[in-house]
């Protein structure tokens, strides 16, 4: 299945949101949901991406740009994993929705996998192409498979999650503007981050799950999409949550780290 920096460098893709040139892509790899100067219309996005996955597996479907009506309006397409043996079909148990043209399902499946079974996601009106893998080897078809068993146990924080210098950069288009935010933890699999975003001054908190890369969560928007919407200057608290592939919660210990939108110069301010 496919992440951050696989997508990145596909500039091959089909409708999707980058066509990268060699020089942009290398000034990219570490930025969140970034595009280049070309950026596209439509895609979508299975996780997670690799293993172990227990048999309780959540699935996430995000769409960009118009798959943003896809991923809204998913529980009335019938979300499902498909086995030659048998169906399971997904619940939408909710939904993010980004600031910038980025939606998100979390799917629950109303039965456990079974152990060494190979699944493909399907949903009426999506096609088996809009969900490949485009990658430096080509296409690649994206499949899950529960090879561990049932995962109940919450993923646990080492140390409490560090604000790093934010980074504000403008090719032509954009900007793409993040605040990386070093996680170190552990768990059985991969994990996620889910991210409140409580700005000063407003009532109303963001919300979106990103998926943490090389040991990093970054806050914001890249050149053409992303979750949260910082303008430079602005001040916000944070509140993280680790997620682990089934869905097992942990918030970070110290409560809510503190942030600053990144401007043209990078901004770093850990005060409240």
């Amino acid at each position: 299945m496919r992440v951050i920096e696989r997508r990145t460098t596909a500039w091959h893709r089909r409708g999707g949101r980058y066509a990268l040139g060699a020089v942009v892509l290398m000034s990219l790899l570490a930025e969140p949901r970034t595009g280049s100067a070309m950026c596209g219309f439509r895609d979508l996005t299975l996780r997670p991406e690799h293993g172990p996955q227990p048999t309780n597996l959540i699935v996430y479907l995000e769409g960009y740009g118009v798959d943003l009506g896809t991923v809204r309006a998913l529980s009335k397409r019938h979300p499902r994993l498909e086995s030659s043996a048998h169906i399971i079909p997904l619940r939408v148990q909710q939904t993010y929705i980004g600031q910038q043209r980025l939606a998100l399902a979390v799917l629950r499946p109303q039965e456990e996998l079974r152990r060494n079974v190979t699944y493909l996601f399907a949903a009426d009106g999506v096609s088996e192409e809009d969900l490949m893998s485009y990658g430096w080897s080509g296409q690649t078809a994206i499949t899950f498979r529960a090879d561990a068993p049932a995962d109940n146990d919450p993923p646990v924080w080492i140390s409490a999650p560090q604000v790093l210098t934010g980074t504000y950069r403008r090719f032509g288009c954009g900007p793409a503007s993040f605040v990386p935010v070093a996680i170190e933890a552990k768990d059985a699999g991969p994990l996620f981050v889910k991210v409140e975003l409580e700005r000063a001054g407003k009532s109303r908190r963001v919300s979106y799950i990103l998926p943490i890369i090389d040991g990093v969560v970054s806050i914001g928007h890249g050149m053409c999409s992303g979750a949260f919407d910082l303008a430079p200057g602005e001040k916000a608290r944070a509140h993280l949550t680790l997620i682990d592939l089934a869905g097992n919660e942990t918030p970070a210990p110290g409560g809510a780290v503190h942030i600053v939108g990144p401007g043209p110069k990078p901004i770093h301010d850990p005060s409240p």
